[in-house]
């Protein structure tokens, strides 16, 4: 089933496979971002409780 799912997938025209693409790139960038954003709350409420330097 996979298989059919990626051979169609394939067969889309460039520009809706490349659409995909940036679409998944799109969606890791944000998660790097918010993973970020995260670290550097946490880091700020270490430095603020004092337990790091």
């Amino acid at each position: 089933q996979s298989g059919k799912a990626l051979t169609n997938l394939l067969e889309l025209p460039p520009e809706i496979r490349l659409n995909i693409f940036n679409y998944e790139k799109q969606i890791e960038n944000a998660q790097k971002e918010e993973q970020d954003k995260f670290l550097g709350v946490m880091d700020q409420i270490f430095k603020h409780s004092g337990l790091k330097k």
